[in-house]
């Protein structure tokens, strides 16, 4: 081992340092580390900061049928414009959970009173390529219902019948470059539907639904990752009444 003193800062180079040899690790600065060190709960950190947010999954019936409503952004919205999703956004410093973060929004984007939602659950949660960490929040809303769409943030809301989400037949994949090292990744991606087209978090978040409903309706039977992959689920949504 060869040491290099310079600037006060002293270079090791190549070599093995004996634990036993080691001076000054016993008391004050190196004692009060190792206490620190020992005694925290280690986490996994990222090198950008998570922004929790959440949307809600809105269903509602109508002719018969179970539907899932969706926005349109405008192109004013800093993120994601002019994408169909479901109403959410960032979680504020004052609301008390993901529920009322999804209820809040909804309520604002489109005017859906938090009242009329009856909340169902939640599905896991998703990291996106935009540094948000999205928890889906599912409810059942009435229908028809007189919604207040706020004209800076969406162009419209409609809604797609269950089934038709189900069908393998309307899903594809898709490619796109990572915004990091710019490698090809993934994405799902919906034919359009009436013009709207589906993809990207919102397209994965329906397939969580609807693998959540294959689950439900028969327990181990997954509705899979890809377009042709599992069951088309129209029996499952039979059998669960859908």
């Amino acid at each position: 081992m060869q040491n290099r003193q310079g600037g006060g800062v002293q270079e090791i180079r190549a070599g093995r340092i004996a634990p036993n040899r080691v001076e000054g690790t016993e008391g004050g600065l190196v004692d009060n580390l190792r206490t620190a060190l020992t005694s925290r709960q280690a986490t996994l950190l990222t090198e950008w900061q998570v922004r929790p947010a959440a949307v809600l999954v809105p269903f509602y019936e109508h002719d018969g049928q179970w539907h899932l409503l969706f926005t349109e952004r405008t192109h004013e919205v800093e993120e994601h414009k002019g994408q169909v999703a479901f109403p959410g956004g960032g979680r504020d410093p004052g609301d008390s959970s993901t529920v009322e973060t999804a209820l809040r929004e909804a309520e604002e984007e489109i005017g859906l009173q938090r009242a009329d939602v009856a909340v169902v659950g939640q599905l896991d949660e998703l990291l996106t390529l935009s540094r948000w960490r999205v928890t889906p929040v599912v409810g059942v809303i009435p229908h028809p219902y007189d919604f207040a769409v706020n004209p800076r943030e969406c162009t419209c809301v409609f809604g797609v019948p269950l089934r038709w989400l189900t069908d393998p037949a309307n899903l594809e994949g898709r490619r796109r470059p990572s915004p990091t090292d710019g490698s090809e990744l993934e994405v799902y991606c919906y034919r359009e539907y009436e013009g709207h087209l589906l993809w990207g978090v919102t397209a994965r978040i329906v397939r969580m639904l609807l693998d959540a409903l294959s689950q439900a309706a028969r327990p181990g039977v997954h509705f899979g990752p890809g377009p042709c992959v599992g069951p088309r689920l129209e029996s499952l949504l039979t059998e669960l009444c859908l």
